[in-house]
């Protein structure tokens, strides 16, 4: 079998593999061997039928395995004997007949890139603890009172206050008074809606404006607010027009927070307010501690990544690019972008992805070969951080933790996570830590 080795990029090579006569015979002899052993003939017992009578019967099926095993066979071989460190196999090219006589066929593979490690001791980071102060620990019982918070209904002749829900009607009126139906047939809810809430604290409300405009508005009462939709809305029929909307109130819930008191304490299953200031001090401290090590392994990945540069295997990054940008549309189109709109960015989330993804890919072969540099491996302990951590971020129940466990793809992933974090930590420890003014 002759073999060459053709390179087409730093991590992609072709395998050119040609059998002659020889070769061929060879491997239809081994495979009709294979097949006398492992097939039953009627008549006779399993392995005892004459070898013509077996190719007889198997023959398109013995030709094919035939050529498939001997170029897998030289593959496996031309790979280990060339010490090619095989990323994937790309791509398969139709089996050919040369004008000599040989049967030629090739086979593309990415491979693992070739780089040296950047210095990775010393690198700088930042070494400034994030304090957690009294206010944070105010700011955290608040929410906790907003989650436990009782709505009541708004009295009328109360007026609407910043945290208040209304029940409210609008109808819309475009310039000269025209019904905003009319004037945009497509605003659909937009130009009206007879019964609907509106959250008085709310920023993102469909209709700019609105919840400002309503506050101190009591039961009963219709304002006039006068509205223009920005010129990047997300209803490309309604950028930049100015609207008149009449909103009638109907009822309202009003936010009645608990008292912060040795009562809402014990309700919270603490001993006392102290203890439960405590638990929230320890809690945030913890939070806090995670942030400044994922900012300080964010600081030596940057580093390392803009100190190694070298070419990622092609096929792995243009489906890491894909697969990165399809996720980037969906998040756009969730938050309210059109199609128009995300189209007019395309070009924009590509160059951003791009640059993500090859950062990305190139950490992950920074961090393996790390992690054989330094002997690294993982505790239980360190890998069910990183499970808990996805499972957590991910906010999977029970069964889908159960599910991912089963999946040895994604446990592959995550061991291998774990190995990242692992290094990182090792260069964040071995770092130049940098104290930073608070």
């Amino acid at each position: 079998m002759q073999i060459e080795i053709e390179t087409i990029s730093p991590t992609r090579k072709k395998l050119i593999l040609s059998a002659n006569e020889e070769d061929k015979t060879l491997a239809r002899k081994k495979t009709l061997r294979k097949y006398v052993a492992e097939k039953e003939i009627k008549g006779y017992r399993k392995g005892k039928a004459p070898e013509a009578r077996v190719a007889a019967e198997f023959a398109a099926a013995i030709e094919t395995d035939a050529f498939t095993s001997m170029f897998e066979n030289a593959i496996e071989a031309a790979v280990k004997d060339n010490n090619l460190q095989v990323q994937e196999r790309v791509s398969v090219d139709d089996v050919k007949q040369s004008d000599d006589g040989l049967t030629v066929l090739g086979v593309v593979f990415d491979t693992v890139p070739e780089f040296e490690l950047p210095q990775y001791e010393g690198i700088p980071v930042d070494g400034t603890d994030t304090p957690v102060t009294d206010d944070d620990i105010a700011a955290f019982l608040e929410r906790l009172r907003q989650i436990r918070a009782k709505y009541l209904p708004l009295a009328e002749g109360i007026p609407a206050a910043k945290n208040d829900y209304l029940t409210i009607s609008y109808e819309g009126f475009a310039e000269g008074g025209v019904p905003l139906i009319e004037a945009v047939p497509d605003a659909g809810p937009l130009a009206a809606s007879p019964k609907t809430w509106c959250a008085l604290e709310s920023d993102k409300y469909r209709i700019p404006g609105i919840p400002e405009a309503l506050l101190g508005a009591v039961i009963g009462e219709t304002r006039t607010v006068a509205v223009r939709f920005p010129d990047d809305y997300n209803k490309e029929s309604l950028r930049g027009r100015d609207v008149e909307y009449k909103v009638t109130v109907f009822e309202g819930q009003r936010m009645v927070l608990p008292e912060l008191d040795e009562t809402f304490a014990k309700e919270s299953k603490f001993e006392s307010l102290d203890t439960l200031k405590d638990s929230v001090r320890k809690r945030l401290e913890i939070e806090a501690a995670g942030k400044d090590a994922d900012r300080r392994r964010n600081q030596v990945a940057n580093y390392l990544v803009a100190n190694a540069n070298f070419e990622v295997p092609q096929a792995a990054f243009e489906r890491g690019v894909q697969s990165a940008l399809d996720n980037l549309i969906e998040q756009a189109l969730r938050s309210g972008q059109s199609r128009e709109q995300i189209e007019e960015q395309r070009e924009g989330f590509l160059e951003n992805t791009r640059k993500y993804v090859q950062g990305d890919m190139r950490l992950r072969f920074i961090t393996r070969k790390l992690v054989d540099e330094l002997k690294l491996d993982v505790t239980n302990a360190e890998y069910n951080a990183v499970i808990n951590a996805f499972i957590n971020e991910n906010r999977l129940d029970n069964k889908q933790a159960e599910e991912l466990l089963k999946r040895e793809r994604q446990t592959h992933r995550l061991f291998a996570q774990a190995l990242r974090v692992k290094a990182l930590d090792v260069l964040v420890a071995k770092g130049n830590k940098m104290i930073t003014a608070p």
